[in-house]
């Protein structure tokens, strides 16, 4: 972003990474995993969430610590949209 500005990183972006994502959720709703729903919001939530879990961790003071946190909280929600939350 701080060479192509974020416009430009964000198209680059979002036109690899939210295609990936979406092919996915694509793949697992054709499968039965999950509900069948639009995937393209829900595939640019899920790369929000990503980008600001990486965020997150690259700034922490405890980068290991917060790696944990944000893998747990992703593991959280991806459970949630294959209809397994809270079954622990």
């Amino acid at each position: 972003p701080a060479v192509l500005g974020w416009e430009e990183w964000h198209e680059i972006d979002a036109a690899h990474a939210v295609r990936q994502i979406q092919a996915g959720l694509e793949s697992m709703m054709e499968s039965g995993m999950m509900e069948r729903g639009p995937t393209g919001p829900l595939a640019h939530l899920l790369h929000g969430a990503v980008l600001e879990a990486a965020l997150y961790v690259a700034v922490s003071e405890d980068p290991a610590s917060a790696r944990d946190e944000v893998w747990e909280g992703l593991e959280r929600l991806l459970e949630g949209l294959l209809g397994r939350g809270g079954t622990e």
